[in-house]
């Protein structure tokens, strides 16, 4: 999606998570500057921290691989849900 244009935040309460990402990215940097395009960002931050600062800013949320793995997902739904702005669709997706 960044590739594309996009904005694209990546987060994960696992900081080992993050640093993987960021590390792929710094090893494609050449990549997002030929393309004339932003590069993902990393945090790690859970998505309660991102629904409470970021509410109602973010044109889409992608959970990937991730429902599998959550207890409260009508919750985790809610807090995507949240993030969003208005008339838009989370659609999560799993394998």
């Amino acid at each position: 999606m960044a590739y594309l244009g996009a904005q694209v935040l990546g987060i994960d309460e696992v900081s080992e998570s993050i640093h993987v990402a960021t590390a792929h990215t710094q090893l494609t940097a050449d990549r997002w500057k030929q393309a004339k395009r932003d590069c993902p960002r990393y945090e790690t931050i859970g998505l309660n921290t991102v629904a409470t600062r970021s509410r109602s800013h973010f044109d889409a949320v992608v959970m990937s691989e991730l429902l599998e793995h959550v207890t409260d997902w009508e919750n985790m739904l809610y807090l995507a849900h949240v993030c969003l702005k208005v008339s838009v669709i989370d659609l999560p997706g799993t394998l």
